[in-house]
């Protein structure tokens, strides 16, 4: 009996190696093209093609290398070779992949394009600076040309939307432009303003402060600094929530000093903050420009809607549905906003960049240009596809070329 017992357990133990080789690559690479997710059927589904896979494995792969069985693997010498010939083979192919990135030209033009919107800043790392490393106190920064010799420069101010804009602003003032991008997830551009986001630490709510004070001493010191580009999704923080996919987020922004409390309506305090800020630049003696807001699109994923154009899951109208917007859902969102840079336009304290004309009609927004996406996310720009909506810094073009 105690023969028969450990019998069982090698064929347990055995087969078990099979089950174990199979079950996470099948599993990640179905979870990877269903964008809705796994459910219980559909898992019962992958535990039977997994077990299925393990069986056929163990009994016309390793059963007959084990034994010798195999025409091509009788000795241990020709395991070996048959092994590391497979693994030589298998590796080779992986590197080819790996350094074409994937090899995205076995893919249309378009569908490169679009897989490009799956990344969101793209190789901006290059020339940023971590805080560490910065010649500037509370501050990081990513650098556009040489700002720190340069005889004059731009500011570049915002939150996460800020890195998406560089190859915009580049193909559209051209490579000699000077510009110091800073920036921070989450971390309004206001000065005297605190924040509390519900998906920050308080150590990054900590840090925004000190980086919104430490942008205001640049301003005023630095008097190579002749224009600043202000940017943010100020319909997050007026209403205090994101939208869609991201409604769960929730920040909280108010005077310094004053506390959440004594806020009652946050976006009209938002909206004080920010005309506040732009009061303190142009005392500072600089140009000001605001890039508006792109639009929101509630449910928008770039990564999902390559895999599921791609694999054909959606539909025509499911399609439509994901990449346009009514304008009044624009509207709703940032309307007060968007009446006060109307304001402050008309009287000559700011510059509008404009994006939603760029992607907006009278009645409703897309997303698409010439059938790629615009987006990263719901939200956010991706910054491979922002030189194909440059004219909106051609204020901006205007006011350097005149300087």
């Amino acid at each position: 009996h105690l023969s028969i017992r450990r019998q069982r357990q090698m064929c347990i133990r055995d087969r078990s190696y099979s089950l174990y080789l199979w079950h996470w690559p099948i599993y990640v690479f179905y979870a990877y093209t269903d964008t809705n997710g796994v459910d219980a059927v559909e898992m019962l589904m992958l535990m039977v093609v997994i077990l299925l896979a393990s069986y056929l494995t163990y009994h016309y792969v390793e059963d007959p290398m084990r034994r010798g069985a195999n025409v091509f693997v009788r000795t241990p010498k020709a395991v070996y070779l048959s092994a590391g010939g497979a693994t030589a083979v298998l590796m080779a192919m992986a590197l080819v992949i790996f350094v074409r990135d994937g090899m995205p030209d076995r893919f249309d033009p378009k569908t490169r394009e679009a897989i490009a919107a799956t990344s969101l800043f793209g190789a901006m790392d290059q020339d940023c600076t971590e805080l560490a490393q910065s010649r500037l106190e509370d501050m990081a920064y990513c650098e556009i040309g040489a700002p720190f010799e340069a005889e004059r420069y731009t500011l570049i101010w915002g939150d996460s939307h800020s890195p998406t804009y560089r190859a915009g602003l580049e193909a559209a003032a051209g490579p000699g432009v000077d510009a110091l991008i800073v920036w921070s997830g989450g971390c309004p551009a206001l000065f005297g303003a605190e924040v509390d986001e519900l998906v920050a630490s308080a150590a990054d709510e900590a840090a925004c402060v000190r980086r919104n004070a430490a942008v205001q001493r640049l301003v005023e010191t630095d008097r190579r600094i002749d224009s600043v580009i202000i940017l943010g999704r100020w319909s997050y923080y007026g209403h205090g929530t994101g939208l869609g996919v991201d409604s769960s987020n929730a920040i909280k922004v108010w005077p310094e000093g004053q506390g959440p409390d004594a806020v009652r309506d946050q976006y009209a305090v938002y909206m004080d903050l920010f005309e506040r800020s732009v009061a303190v630049l142009k005392q500072a003696g600089v140009e000001v420009f605001v890039i508006e807001q792109p639009p929101e699109f509630p449910n928008f994923n770039a990564r999902t809607f390559v895999l599921d154009t791609l694999t054909g899951k959606m539909s025509d109208d499911e399609l439509a549905d994901l990449v346009t917007i009514p304008y009044s859902l624009v509207e709703e969102r940032q309307g007060p906003m968007m009446d006060l840079l109307a304001r402050l336009e008309q009287e000559g304290r700011i510059t509008l960049l404009p994006t939603h004309r760029q992607m907006c009609g009278e009645a409703s927004c897309s997303l698409l240009s010439d059938g790629a996406p615009l987006y990263f996310d719901n939200n956010h720009l991706a910054t491979s596809m922002v030189p194909g909506i440059a004219e909106m810094f051609d204020p901006y073009v205007r006011f350097r070329n005149r300087m």
